[in-house]
Parts: C-alpha cells; sequence; structure tokens
C-alpha cells in the first residue's frame, strides 16, 4: 500500500512538472502566432500602401482579345480575354 502512496506521488509531482511545460509551450505557442498575425497585418499595410491604385471599373471602351496574352491563361479555344484602353491608347488593365 505504501509502494502505491509513493508512486502516486510521484506521478502527481511529475504531471505538475509536465503541465507546467505545456503551459509554457502553449504560451510560446500563442506569442509566435500573435507575432506572425502580426508580421502579416505589417507586410499587408506596406503593400497596401506601395501598391497603385488598381481600377476596378471603367466607363471607357473595352477591346474584347480571343487571343491568349501568356501561357498562364487557360487553354480554351473560345477563352476571352479583355483589355481596358485608356482614351490616350495606354494599356491600364489585362483581365
Amino acid at each position: 500500500l505504501i509502494d502505491i502512496v509513493v508512486r502516486t506521488l510521484a506521478l502527481v509531482r511529475r504531471n505538475k512538472i509536465l503541465q507546467k511545460k505545456v503551459d509554457a509551450l502553449r504560451q510560446e505557442t500563442r506569442h509566435f502566432v500573435e507575432s506572425v498575425i502580426d508580421n502579416r497585418e505589417i507586410d499587408m499595410k506596406k503593400n497596401n500602401s506601395t501598391m497603385p491604385n488598381v481600377v476596378s471599373s471603367t466607363t471607357d471602351e473595352i477591346f474584347i482579345d480571343n487571343t491568349r496574352q501568356n501561357e498562364n491563361e487557360i487553354d480554351i479555344d473560345d477563352a476571352v480575354t479583355s483589355t481596358c484602353i485608356l482614351s490616350d491608347d495606354t494599356d491600364l488593365l489585362s483581365v
């Protein structure tokens, strides 16, 4: 009976030590995740501030071109790409 009590006390003591390690790892992980999120937010803000303004809609004339612009486009015969051209014939946005 005393042997069981001694082993139980040792297991309880070991459990407390392991629980402290788990709690420390949990806190370290939480800090790491917060740091990663903060860095992403900073990077996004930095990228957004350096990106030029993108036109989302226009009333300028849109020319339809059914030729592939690059190898990343869909390789389908009836695929269509469009290019927005400003009135001064400057290519602004290809979709």
